[in-house]
């Protein structure tokens, strides 16, 4: 399509500004996988992000009750573990 042969046939500029930011619409819209990918990662990413919030929350209730939880300093660990391995997905979902 000659989009700058249309726009010069157009005398109406109101038209011709209604027809820039539709095509302009469209443009941004061609690439649906790409779209589509990007909004997957953001979901990705922000429920790593929720997690390694909780486990933090999770760690801090642990380290004030002390080495005498219930799942004493290996439950800790666990959850230190847990925290790194999503710590290094939270990096491969951000590039």
């Amino acid at each position: 399509m000659d989009v700058p042969g249309l726009l010069f046939r157009v005398g109406d500029e109101d038209l011709r500004t209604l027809i820039s930011e539709l095509l302009l619409a469209a443009e941004s819209v061609i690439d649906a996988d790409r779209m589509l990918r990007d909004c997957l990662r953001k979901v990705k990413l922000s429920r790593v992000r929720q997690e390694i919030q909780h486990l933090d929350e999770e760690i801090r209730r642990r380290t004030r009750e002390g080495p005498e939880a219930s799942a004493g300093s290996s439950g800790l660990r666990e959850l230190l573990k847990r925290k790194q391995r999503l710590i290094g997905e939270q990096k491969k979902w951000m590039g």
